[in-house]
């Protein structure tokens, strides 16, 4: 079954992410940034988890992040924090716009609706995504069968008709299981070239 649309992840494949700065580093810090089996760990990700499958809103999110760091931090100052994470990858926005004007293109991100407005507001050019799929409106985070089920209904095809790109390795494995073709994201250079083997892109 040829390829007939192109999935991409968002964090660490289109726009960058960095989380050894500020609110996040802190987070992390204070929660076990080098074992999340720790009590505070364990509750960061159960937090983080039900934040970024819509069980709650940034509203609900930001005092349980103030009561995990034992700060206070008023609700502008959290967002601004909280959203200080992304960087500008070189390429991204060109690599999509070419895959673009040849295949229809999807977004499969486990995300949160601060993160996402964020981004969307920074880089217009992710309206591309004509129906994104993202954790916080469906409920479910890879590598669950379910999301990327639903990220192949979102760009029309069967998922073996999908080629998906994500920087870990379990969400690629996730996809496989799931009847796509997907290989972990390493470098635009190595993704194109791949897009050239998958005749979606010509060769420069």
């Amino acid at each position: 079954m040829s390829t007939q649309a192109v999935i991409f992840d968002l964090g660490r494949v289109l726009v960058g992410v960095d989380t050894d700065r500020g609110l996040w580093d802190r987070i992390l810090t204070a929660t076990g940034r080098e074992n999340s089996e720790t009590p505070r760990g364990r509750e960061w990700l159960s937090i983080y988890r039900r934040f970024a499958t819509g069980s709650l809103s940034p509203r609900e999110f930001h005092p349980q992040v103030c009561r995990l760091l034992e700060e206070d931090m008023s609700y502008e100052d959290f967002v601004a924090g909280w959203c200080d994470v992304f960087y500008t990858l070189e390429g991204a926005r060109e690599l999509l716009g070419e895959v673009a004007a040849g295949v229809p293109v999807g977004l499969l991100s486990d995300t949160d609706p601060l993160h996402w407005d964020f981004e969307l507001r920074r880089n217009p050019w992710l309206g591309i995504f004509e129906r994104p799929t993202l954790s916080f409106e469906t409920g479910y985070m890879k590598p669950a069968p379910e999301a990327y089920l639903a990220a192949a209904a979102n760009v029309g095809c069967d998922p073996g008709q999908c080629f998906f790109v994500d920087d870990m390795e379990e969400n690629v494995t996730g996809a496989r299981l799931s009847g796509m073709l997907s290989d972990r994201f390493t470098t635009f250079t190595a993704l194109r070239a791949r897009l050239i083997e998958l005749e979606i892109l010509e060769p420069l």
